[in-house]
């Protein structure tokens, strides 16, 4: 099949699940992972075992199951992530929260920080971060160990040494497994409280990790509560970067001005309330 003739297939098909828009995307991602880059723009034909691979894929998809997962790939800041249903999908504002850190790291005057990722999924903020900061020491938690092995898997793609580690930051005493000294705290945690659930895509809800998603108790502040209270036990200030719930920014912001002079909300791309820097 040719491969106009083929991407004008997935986007018949797509078509009704989607909008337009995303079904167009959607397919070039699909033809873009499969089809050699040669043929891409060309009217060569695809072969048929290629076709064959694009039509499971096809029908993954009219599932609504997200191309990444159905690719195992997203792409973060600049580099090819590993994901499965494990992890959640790294996002565009997660990349802001990125941004934000590596600002904050130059305003240090040693260059070899400690920073510690608290629920780090796929690792693609740690590994950013030691992607950029190569000098830095990266540890990264998680409570899942099905999601360190896919941070593990990103970190040996990607070239990198980071520190691991399942930890449930939950648990009371949690803090004795972790430094006594960390620079930058830097998470994206969950902060979605069940009863916004009726508000979210269907295809987050029934793919992604609902232990990456949803705070346990109905407290959107429940995990940052816990990082606060790590801050407090170690032997100096860290910064403190999050990811936030845009209807819960006021809310971090008073906690963590409990023990912080500067606390800053930043807002995203599209001027939603998302990350908080403590400091």
């Amino acid at each position: 099949m040719q491969y106009q003739l083929l991407y004008q297939h997935c986007v018949n098909a797509l078509i009704n699940s989607y909008n337009q828009g995303e079904a167009e995307q959607i397919s070039k991602m699909l033809l873009q992972f499969y089809v050699p880059k040669k043929l891409l723009l060309s009217d060569i034909v695809v072969n048929s075992s290629t076709v064959e691979i694009l039509k499971n894929k096809l029908q993954l998809l009219l599932q609504q199951q997200p191309i990444q997962y159905v690719l195992g790939e997203a792409w973060f800041y600049k580099y090819p992530f590993i994901v499965t249903p494990d992890v959640l999908i790294p996002r565009p504002e997660t990349e802001e929260l990125v941004e934000n850190v590596l600002l904050l790291a130059k305003t240090f005057t040693h260059k070899n920080l400690t920073i510690l990722d608290i629920g780090t999924g796929s690792g693609c903020i740690a590994i950013t971060l030691k992607k950029e900061m190569p000098t830095s020491n990266i540890i990264a938690v998680d409570i899942s160990d099905a999601a360190l092995a896919i941070t593990n898997k990103n970190a040996h793609k990607l070239g990198v040494a980071i520190t691991t580690q399942t930890t449930d930051i939950l648990n009371y005493n949690f803090h004795t497994t972790l430094p006594s000294q960390v620079d930058i705290i830097v998470s994206n945690p969950p902060y979605i409280t069940t009863t916004e659930k009726n508000a979210m895509a269907n295809n987050v809800l029934r793919y992604e990790p609902h232990l990456a998603l949803f705070v346990t108790n109905d407290n959107a502040l429940q995990f940052y509560e816990a990082i606060l209270a790590y801050a407090k036990l170690l032997i100096t200030k860290p910064i403190i970067a999050v990811e936030i719930n845009e209807n819960y920014g006021a809310e971090v912001q008073q906690l963590y001005a409990t023990y912080y002079t500067n606390v800053t909300i930043i807002s995203d791309m599209q001027s939603k309330q998302r990350i908080i820097i403590a400091q």
